[in-house]
């Protein structure tokens, strides 16, 4: 949902440091607890880093099964990106109650018809300080992200630009990863729009799933290298050098993964 458009000439990027980046070799990558041990000393600074494992290693995604993709729901949540910095928009402040109104009614037409959430479901996370959002499965999601990354940058046609023209240079149309990034911060420093975005967080993947295969799940997967790896996120817990290899019981977030489904402009930290 939105009641904002792209502005790249008010691109705004801060100078932030990338994240570190580690390319582990096959001989390093056995071993996760003692390799993330070894690198400790240059990301503490950071606090975050990115471990790139070989080429060889390529673990398939239990959640781009049908039964998982097509069928499983989760909950999602709002998020206001123009108040993560807890400033109003320069545009709410001055807009006429009337003129916001019609225009949110004019946007919702554009929208994609979504189901709601349980009274029960969204007053929990009203507990919680969330503002609750509406129930999608991968495959649904995945159409709204698309949809609202299409209509917020113009790729869909408008009273400017005929959509014929879109596709005849489509690729012109198509922003940047530098220019998102541009039009995040833009909303984030100098919010002068309303712009709202769903996500899925916390997902405990001992209910929903998880991006990885789980070898005490089945049989087959008890062979299944990706299946006992010890960089499956399921398994590191159990490896003899991790501090929760003492936990006994299963606390989702601590020892059992969460998991995040993001679209253009969603958040975490």
């Amino acid at each position: 949902q939105t009641y904002g458009k792209w502005h790249p000439d008010e691109s705004n990027r801060p100078e932030i440091d990338d994240a570190p980046v580690f390319t582990p070799t096959e001989e390093e990558f056995k071993d996760a607890i003692g390799y993330i041990a070894s690198i400790r000393p240059q990301v503490e600074k950071y606090g975050i880093c990115r471990i790139v494992p070989p080429s060889s290693w390529r673990p398939p995604c239990p959640l781009k099964e049908k039964s998982f993709w097509k069928c499983t729901e989760f909950n999602t949540r709002v998020q206001q990106v123009d108040k993560l910095q807890n400033r109003e928009p320069k545009k709410k402040e001055t807009q006429p109650r009337v003129q916001k109104k019609r225009k949110r009614r004019k946007k919702l037409r554009f929208g994609m018809s979504q189901k709601l959430r349980s009274a029960e479901s969204a007053d929990q996370d009203e507990k919680f300080g969330f503002q609750s959002g509406s129930d999608f499965t991968l495959e649904e999601f995945q159409k709204y992200a698309d949809m609202f990354k299409e209509q917020y940058f113009g790729m869909k046609g408008s009273d400017e630009i005929s959509l014929f023209e879109i596709k005849q240079h489509k690729e012109m149309w198509r922003p940047s990863v530098e220019e998102i990034e541009g039009e995040y911060w833009r909303i984030v420093v100098c919010p002068d729009d309303e712009v709202e975005v769903d996500y899925g967080a916390d997902l405990d993947t001992a209910i929903f799933s998880s991006g990885f295969p789980k070898s005490y799940l089945s049989d087959a997967n008890k062979q299944d290298p990706y299946g006992l790896s010890c960089w499956n996120l399921n398994n590191l817990r159990r490896q003899p050098r991790s501090v929760l290899s003492f936990e006994t019981e299963d606390i989702s977030g601590v020892v059992v993964p969460w998991l995040y489904v993001g679209m253009c402009f969603s958040s975490f930290c």
